[in-house]
């Protein structure tokens, strides 16, 4: 048993080792816009993509702060236009095309 342990380590020990002995640097990447802060928690975003009209399409977010979170919604250009406040914990945003509800789309 005491076989296996050692040869464990010893894999884990090379396959660490391997970043060291390359010296990697990975890029850094600047994001060119950013959306308005949010109120604690930000999280989860969705884009919903206009069909016809690509510039109109819009991010949607969620602050996940327990009592006090909400869901936000972002034009491209990451200003706020709408938002709903005091949600408890809010999570997981997701967008649907062509979701029927009430025998309309």
């Amino acid at each position: 048993m005491s076989y296996y342990i050692t040869l464990f380590f010893i894999c884990i020990y090379i396959c660490l080792g391997q970043d060291l002995i390359n010296n990697r640097v990975l890029p850094f990447i600047e994001a060119s816009i950013a959306t308005e802060s949010v109120r604690t928690d930000p999280d989860d975003p969705a884009i919903w993509i206009h069909p016809n009209q690509p510039e109109l399409s819009l991010i949607i977010g969620t602050d996940k702060k327990a009592g006090t979170g909400g869901l936000y919604v972002f034009n491209l250009d990451g200003k706020i236009i709408q938002h709903i406040d005091n949600i408890d914990r809010p999570n997981n945003v997701d967008v649907e095309y062509g979701f029927k509800i009430n025998e309309t789309y």
